[in-house]
């Protein structure tokens, strides 16, 4: 005999299957009773018997003992179920073969199961995809969170104006822009906190009124310009002469 579980259907308690207490003992019995594989092999005396879904090797001596009910009631049920066409039987010399009809309304068969165990294998694999996914998304947040950021280090007036005299800008100007930031505590005119002091020089300072005025004064003559203000200064007008002569 097979094992696991059977489907009972709802349908019979509408249709008064299950008022009718013998029949519905002898039915569901039946059911247990059915063979669920396909080309089931079985050996009935010396004689292979290779049975579908939804057959069984019947005998009402069996039937009486594993049932309780007496012979006449399997046979009055046996006559019942075969005019409501719930099942058939075929009789042979020795035994007979008792089958159900409709066996795949009643019962899942193999392939259905196959499919859906498939289906759900399937449907649950996104699903642990995306979860693992969203745990490595959380991971790297969390190590996002302990990398801390280098808290900002406001520069020297030193620093600011050798920036301006680099780029070609007066150190006035670059000291006005020092002592305007130092004095706001490095936050800009909508009070935002300056990071970048290099890009907000270059964005809000560096104007064409900074801008050194060669006509006037010219560095490399200055004996209190650095070497390195020299070289920046000579790099400078070097710039400026190609595009003069380009």
């Amino acid at each position: 005999m097979d094992q696991g579980y059977i489907r009972l259907w709802r349908k019979s308690i509408d249709g008064g299957l299950i008022k009718n207490h013998n029949v519905w003992i002898f039915w569901t019995w039946c059911l247990m009773k059915a063979n669920s594989k396909k080309d089931y092999k079985i050996t009935v005396g010396f004689q292979e018997v290779i049975l579908q879904p939804g057959e069984f090797i019947f005998g009402r001596k069996m039937a009486t003992e594993e049932t309780g009910l007496s012979e006449q009631n399997i046979k009055t049920c046996l006559a019942f179920l075969k005019k409501c066409k719930n099942l058939t039987i075929k009789p042979t010399n020795k035994f007979s073969i008792l089958s159900i009809i409709n066996w795949g309304a009643y019962q899942y068969v193999e392939r259905q199961i196959n499919q859906q165990s498939n289906q759900h294998v399937t449907s649950s694999q996104p699903a642990s995809n995306h979860k693992q996914e969203q745990l490595n998304n959380l991971t790297i947040k969390k190590e996002k969170k302990k990398i801390k950021k280098k808290p900002f280090s406001p520069p020297t007036p030193e620093e600011v104006q050798n920036y301006f005299f680099e780029n070609g800008f007066t150190k006035e100007a670059g000291l006005d822009a020092w002592k305007y930031y130092d004095a706001g505590n490095w936050k800009d005119s909508r009070g935002t906190q300056v990071k970048a002091w290099k890009q907000k020089m270059r964005g809000v300072w560096f104007k064409s009124e900074n801008k050194i005025n060669h006509n006037n004064v010219h560095p490399i003559n200055n004996r209190n310009l650095s070497r390195s203000e020299r070289n920046a200064m000579e790099c400078f007008d070097f710039a400026n002469e190609g595009v003069k002569n380009g």
